[in-house]
């Protein structure tokens, strides 16, 4: 039985090792940040906003730029298009309190560009001024421009326009931020107190200015016509800019000689001194796809008096739609359609300047420079005779009020 028990006794096993010889294995590529001083006002050489713009195109990666100087950078060359991710701070210029101390006057050249590359980058607190074509053009995505100064002087007043828009953003940008992102707290109002008595249903605001008192607004809208309610009615409210404690106004435009009207709403107030507004709107008139402008002169105990709404002539005799969207100063700014596609304007629309004091148009048909559709939707009286008017352009016909959640570019 011993015999039989060795030929099963097991023997110990052995474990063979091997061993592997160490190898450096190589990192993956990596670039530290770096930020490069704007020491100088110069067009060019060390220390210059040119200067800092190459080296962190040079250095990949995300880069600072920093100001060390304060003052008015005069080029006489274009500076180069930004190509790589870099933050251009010009909150770090000496003696910066909240508004740009550094002021960079293109002279007639490009203006800036962040070109396909510089995506994440950012622009804060720097005077834009007097480029050729626009200020800042975005040719990339997720740049944030934030308390910058385009157009105008370092000082916030004195204009110094770019002679394009002052920020153009190309079909290649997506996801910009222009202007500060800020949370604020807010009231939807759904009705202010009318003066007749009674409440107004609030279906939208389209207008605000001051009411010549301290606290006191004229805010202009639409609200549900008191005589119809399957008609809109202007609205005009007279108070505190929460809505509440003032007064409101259902505002209605009468019907024309041989037309009838089923709708009204209002755009925009100025207030004329002494109690005296004037407004100025829309209406529709039953049967037509449209919407034809009003005007109304007198105080809002006037608003219920018929020979104080006129209608405002068209711009032109094609023009099927014309909607006065501000007035300030005795001027009128608006647009107006001559084609109309689901009910809505078709896009393609001319922007107009009419004068309401004289009953005429200065400027019938306002086109900015090589675009197609043009709208104004805002005037401000500066004093005198200035006055600045924004608006809106687009180089095809654009309406996307058949959805307006469609970006302009792609509304048609």
């Amino acid at each position: 039985m011993r015999a039989i028990a060795s030929l099963f006794r097991r023997r110990p096993s052995v474990v063979r090792r091997r061993f592997t010889p160490l190898r450096p294995e190589a990192l993956e590529s990596r670039a530290l940040l770096a930020t490069f001083s704007v020491t100088n006002l110069l067009n060019a050489g060390d220390g210059s906003l040119r200067w800092a713009i190459q080296q962190a195109n040079a250095n990949a990666g995300a880069d600072d730029i920093a100001f060390a100087v304060a003052g008015t950078i005069r080029l006489s060359s274009a500076l180069p298009a930004i190509t790589d991710t870099v933050s251009i701070d010009g909150s770090t210029a000496p003696g910066f309190v909240g508004s740009p101390q550094l002021t960079v006057n293109f002279r007639g050249q490009a203006g800036l560009r962040f070109a396909p590359g510089s995506d994440g980058s950012s622009l804060t607190s720097l005077a834009l001024v007097r480029a050729s074509g626009a200020g800042v053009t975005l040719d990339a995505s997720d740049i944030t421009l934030t308390r910058n100064s385009i157009g105008v002087l370092a000082n916030g007043t004195t204009a110094a326009p770019n002679t394009g828009a002052g920020v153009l953003v190309t079909a290649r940008g997506s996801g910009n931020q222009i202007g500060l992102a800020t949370t604020i707290d807010y009231d939807v109002t759904t009705s202010v107190a009318a003066a007749a008595g009674g409440t107004l249903p609030v279906a939208g605001w389209q207008g605000l200015t001051t009411a010549g008192s301290p606290g006191q607004y004229l805010i202009t809208g639409t609200t549900t016509n008191p005589n119809d309610s399957s008609q809109t009615a202007g609205l005009l409210y007279v108070g505190p800019i929460t809505a509440e404690g003032g007064s409101g106004y259902a505002m209605v435009m009468p019907d024309p000689p041989g037309e009838t009207t089923d709708g009204t709403t209002s755009y925009s107030a100025d207030n004329l001194g002494n109690g005296q507004l004037r407004i100025v709107g829309t209406y529709s008139i039953t049967g037509a796809p449209n919407e034809l402008g009003f005007l109304f002169n007198g105080t809002v105990d006037d608003v219920g008096t018929a020979a104080n709404y006129e209608p405002i002539p068209r711009p032109h005799p094609s023009a099927t739609w014309n909607i006065p969207h501000s007035t300030s100063g005795g001027l009128v700014v608006g647009n107006y359609d001559s084609s109309t596609l689901g009910g809505v304007p078709a896009g393609g629309g001319l922007a107009y300047v009419y004068d309401a004091v004289n009953r005429t148009y200065l400027v019938p048909s306002m086109v900015y420079p090589g675009s197609a559709s043009n709208t104004a939707y805002g005037i401000w009286h500066n004093g005198g005779t200035s006055y600045t008017i924004c608006g809106g352009f687009a180089n095809s016909p654009i309406n996307n009020l058949l959805n307006p959640r469609v970006p302009l570019s792609q509304a048609l």
